[in-house]
């Protein structure tokens, strides 16, 4: 190899490794800002470490003027990955009963890339945002996603809902168990709906993009014998019992 180029990735080097010295002494509280300047949603609190690897000892996430906790999170931010100008940082965020964990990255020229993102939580964890009591747990598993803007470039990914039920005004009734396929579609996301177990028969396809206000759902709900009725009861207001016992759901309705 040329000594002028050998000369030139010796110092190189030299550079990458002052850059790398002077921000592993900058405190984790110049990246606690970062992220909350980028996603102002987003607290965190109890900082600690450095901009490379850091701690907050709880995270707060505000959505729809409900505050969700998500517990004590830990980064670790990959220097070399600033070369290829795309920052990726390793997180997780753990609380009692539930665990946040993945890789994200970020490319002014690709968009937000997740990687290997697991969600394991009770559903509870969202209540404040649902209309109706709800319980069970929720698993999601995101292989890879990218997102740039409100544009969704690639999904690949699994939802479930296990030991599902709602409160209907009586009590809690029992749904059973239910997953969702995640794919891109049309720029947005497709997600194709099943049941793993239970009482209810469910083959339904919803589709969301930008600029839409819900999501766009078509399919079948099927009651199996011992499905709450008040199940049923709710599915003659929204669907068309088309065949008995199976009941065609178009949302919204057109």
């Amino acid at each position: 190899m040329p000594s002028k180029l050998l000369k030139f990735f010796f110092f190189l080097f030299l550079i990458i490794y002052f850059l790398y010295l002077i921000l592993s002494r900058i405190p984790a509280e110049y990246a606690a800002v970062a992220i909350h300047k980028a996603a102002p949603n987003v607290w965190l609190n109890g900082i600690t470490g450095s901009f490379w690897q850091g701690a907050a000892s709880s995270t707060q996430v505000d959505v729809a003027r409900a505050n969700i906790a998500l517990g004590q999170t830990r980064w670790k931010i990959n220097p070399w990955s600033l070369l290829i100008l795309s920052p990726c940082v390793q997180f997780e965020m753990i609380a009692p009963g539930q665990m946040i964990r993945g890789k994200a990255c970020h490319s002014p020229f690709i968009g937000t890339q997740i990687k290997g993102l697991e969600v394991e939580a009770p559903v509870a964890i969202a209540q404040v945002l649902l209309p109706m009591r709800v319980d069970g747990h929720v698993s999601v598993n995101i292989l890879a996603a990218t997102v740039s803007g409100q544009t969704v470039k690639k999904m690949d990914g699994q939802v479930s809902w296990l030991g599902a039920k709602v409160h209907d005004g009586n009590g809690m009734i029992n749904l059973g168990s239910f997953a969702a396929k995640l794919s891109q579609a049309n720029s947005g996301i497709q997600a194709k709906l099943f049941e793993l177990d239970g009482p209810i028969g469910v083959d339904l396809m919803a589709n969301w993009a930008a600029g839409q206000e819900s999501w766009k759902i078509n399919g079948t709900v099927s009651p199996k014998e011992g499905a709450p009725e008040t199940v049923t009861q709710a599915l003659q207001l929204v669907a068309e019992e088309k065949e008995p016992g199976k009941f065609t759901l178009i949302w919204p309705n057109q």
